[in-house]
């Protein structure tokens, strides 16, 4: 199982932390408000990661220094608001870089408890979108997955199922790991940079009736070259 140094996995708190209190600051929150976005931000991935897999209590409660962590970063960004929101609209490729990440360890650790592939690619996911769920719910928001966005969730989602395909091969282990976090970041990056959205519905079925040659239903066109006769038109 992925070893992540506990300074790293901190820092991916931290940055969620700073994202959740930002987000709060829009929204004119007070201190308590701040400091349960900056919470759900940044642990909120791993706290369904680890009910849903049944590891225990979650890391983010048992670990010593996460709470403090997100509190400190929720302080930070109180006290700093304007400056903390320039950063991190600033850590594109951190950010990136996390997302994968934390696709990583949450699939990697559903597959170590014994769960099928389909529930380590949706976990890991979760994972690493789980965070920005909870923030948008407690705002009274959509989810911004749910909503059409440049790719985050789909980025995610791609490197889970590198990671399991990679695995299935028997390759080693970290090669499915650096896969993975390649293919999230580089998503996520791309889509930033050339502001690449998943495509709505309608879209993916127009694309099927050109592929099948098909024209959209609609009004019939006129008959070109054909004189339409009336019955009073007709010769005796």
């Amino acid at each position: 199982m992925l070893k992540v140094p506990l300074a790293v996995e901190l820092s991916a708190v931290i940055v969620g932390a700073l994202s959740g209190a930002t987000h709060a600051a829009e929204r004119k929150a007070d201190v308590v408000g701040t400091f349960v976005l900056a919470l759900a931000t940044g642990v909120g991935g791993g706290l369904l990661r680890d009910i849903l897999i049944r590891a225990g209590p979650p890391v983010a409660l048992s670990g010593p220094y996460y709470l403090p962590v997100v509190a400190a970063a929720a302080l930070v960004a109180v006290v700093f608001a304007g400056s903390v929101a320039r950063l991190t609209r600033s850590l594109a490729v951190v950010d990136a870089l996390l997302l994968g990440l934390w696709t990583v360890m949450g699939t990697e650790q559903t597959l170590a408890h014994g769960l099928p592939v389909t529930s380590a690619v949706f976990v890991g996911t979760l994972t690493a979108v789980g965070g920005g769920v909870m923030r948008d719910v407690l705002t009274g928001q959509t989810p911004a997955i749910l909503l059409r966005g440049e790719l985050h969730a789909t980025a995610a989602f791609a490197g889970a199922v590198v990671y399991a395909l990679i695995r299935s091969t028997g390759l080693p282990r970290w090669v499915a790991e650096l896969a993975t976090v390649a293919t999230a970041a580089s998503l996520r990056l791309a889509a930033r940079r050339w502001h690449i959205t998943a495509p709505t519905p309608a879209e993916i079925s127009e694309r099927v009736r050109r592929l099948h040659g098909r024209r959209p239903r609609g009004p019939a066109p006129p008959l070109a070259g054909r004189t339409r006769w009336r019955r009073d038109d007709a010769a005796p």
